[in-house]
């Protein structure tokens, strides 16, 4: 018998404010990974996509 499993997945929520974004990463069960705020400028919409990545999300969209 083969039992297969999907990956579970780390969620990625983002709180925007004018001038600061503030990300938390958690783990299936809800527990914090980690947390980033960032600048609402293009070098910071960048290091939070890098930051994102890192937790091999599959897709990252900010706007």
């Amino acid at each position: 018998m083969v039992i297969s499993h999907a990956p579970l997945a780390t969620g990625i929520g983002v709180d925007p404010h004018p001038g600061s974004h503030t990300a938390a990463a958690l783990d299936p069960n809800g527990m914090l990974l980690d947390n980033l705020s960032v600048s609402n400028d293009q070098a910071g919409l960048a290091n939070l996509k890098r930051w994102a990545l890192g937790f091999r999300a599959k897709t990252c969209s900010a706007r």
